[in-house]
């Protein structure tokens, strides 16, 4: 394995695990060991499909399959409240954690 490769991975593990928690928390739904356990898999195993799809997909695809594969798996094991406005809220997390993402790069950068 290259050492941009296991960087990739662990960027876009902590990328979705931070969106998919921000995402708890902006809703306010309380979760427990197991639903907490089961977004760190799915987080994982997210990751290692954009590595392994972004062989053959543009980035820009892949993020939008990200966005949606990540509100697919909130509606459906996370988030109780169907009426949630979910498409919103994880929006306003990717936007969060992807500007903070930013930040870190750009100081990453000039340090």
């Amino acid at each position: 394995m290259s050492e941009e490769f296991v960087n990739t991975i662990i960027k876009f593990f902590c990328i979705n695990l931070c969106v998919l928690f921000l995402d708890v928390k902006i809703i306010n739904e309380k979760i427990n060991n197991i639903k907490k356990l089961a977004i760190i898999c799915f987080s994982f195993l997210l990751s290692l499909l954009y590595i392994g799809l972004e062989i053959y997909l543009d980035k820009l695809l892949m993020l939008i399959i990200m966005y949606i594969t990540q509100i697919l798996f909130m509606r459906l094991i996370i988030i109780k409240d169907k009426n949630s406005p979910l498409l919103i809220l994880n929006l306003i997390s990717n936007s969060i954690v992807y500007i903070t993402f930013g930040i870190s790069m750009l100081i990453e950068g000039i340090i």
